[in-house]
């Protein structure tokens, strides 16, 4: 009886060691930016809260006793394939190069920190990671290192919420600058303990900068630029901005929209084959989420929703017991493909059919 017990404590505990991992990991995500280049894209990584010995491409070591940015910045590193190196002092580490991209011989081009938009306060080794945090590594030109910074945010409109547009629609990109020296939520005004904050919202707007779009390279003289006459496909959009004489600019991240023909849903075909249950025919020119809805009036009688492949499409609907047979029912089939374009069809089924 003892073997029994000892065998299934020890069973306990190895399922118990199995599950801690996930339950003690902090997710984050870094991006690196060089000077003329994205080294890193905004990657996601998870890293142990208890910390561990960070070890640079070098072999130069530094431990931590909790997640770090440091953390976080060489698991990202490490991910991405990408070479690094460090140097430790009594101040604690200090990145000196990522990917052979070092700092010139007049300090200018330094690796410089952001977190959630802000100028973290403390170095990448004491800067303890809060889940959600996204931090940005940029190449700072200014070699004093006192010109207020600010990172270029490059917002899309004028087509859906998932930034998708249909051709002839006109793409309007805007460029704002966030603040590096505020933080952009009460969150982590409280968790740095300053005052300064600047949301989203807030974020100025920003002239001159160079606006890319695909292959296409803009000159915006004012903050807001209108596209149009683009060809069907995906573009990546960025804004850039040269060091001035007062501010430091970091190159926006890469933003993503879509340009394409809306879902179809060919010809859209509904009847009962029975008192309690609607059969619903249409045809997907794509792979779309699709919902369903059967009403009367105000009322709801039946709904579906799911994704479906491009193809013919035949489902079966179940009526509520509610469902009048005497009186035309609606149905509304709409279909919203992954950027948000979306089709509606309806189809009236007529009373006792």
């Amino acid at each position: 009886m003892k073997q029994r017990i000892i065998l299934v404590l020890v069973a306990v505990a190895i399922v118990t060691l199995a599950a801690a991992p996930a339950a003690l990991a902090v997710s984050s995500s870094v991006r690196v930016q060089g000077a003329t280049y994205q080294v890193l894209p905004a990657t996601a990584v998870s890293e142990g809260t208890a910390g561990r010995t960070i070890v640079d491409t070098d072999g130069t070591s530094f431990a931590t006793t909790s997640a770090t940015a440091l953390g976080a910045t060489a698991t990202a590193l490490q991910l991405g394939g990408l070479p690094w190196d460090m140097s430790v002092s009594t101040y604690g580490p200090f990145i000196n190069s990522i990917n052979g991209l070092a700092a010139a011989n007049d300090f200018s081009n330094w690796w410089d920190i952001v977190v959630n938009g802000y100028s973290s306060p403390v170095g990448a080794g004491s800067l303890q990671t809060v889940a959600g945090d996204h931090y940005l590594w940029f190449q700072n030109p200014d070699a004093t290192g006192i010109k207020p910074a600010f990172l270029l945010v490059t917002r899309v409109s004028g087509g859906t919420a998932k930034h998708g547009f249909t051709p002839g629609q006109t793409v309007t990109l805007t460029t704002v600058g966030d603040d590096l020296s505020k933080v952009d939520s009460q969150a982590d005004a409280t968790r740095f303990s300053t005052t300064s904050i600047q949301t989203p919202a807030q974020f100025s707007a920003l002239t001159g900068a160079t606006v890319h779009v695909g292959s296409q390279v803009h000159s915006a003289a004012a903050s807001t630029l209108a596209v149009t006459g683009l060809a069907p496909g995906t573009y990546a959009v960025w804004s850039e901005k040269a060091m001035d004489a007062t501010n430091v600019y970091a190159t926006s991240a890469t933003t993503l929209f879509n340009v394409g023909a809306k879902p179809s849903l060919g010809t859209l075909a509904a009847g009962r084959t029975d008192a309690k249950t609607v059969k619903v025919r249409f045809t997907l020119s794509e792979r779309t989420t699709v919902t369903i809805a059967v009403t009367k009036g105000s009322r709801m009688l039946a709904k579906w929703s799911g994704a479906r492949a491009a193809g013919a499409q035949t489902l079966m609907l179940r009526l509520s017991p509610a469902a009048p047979r005497t009186t035309s029912i609606k149905v509304k089939v709409t279909a919203i493909d992954g950027w948000g374009r979306t089709t509606v069809k309806t189809n009236v089924i007529p009373k006792g059919k």
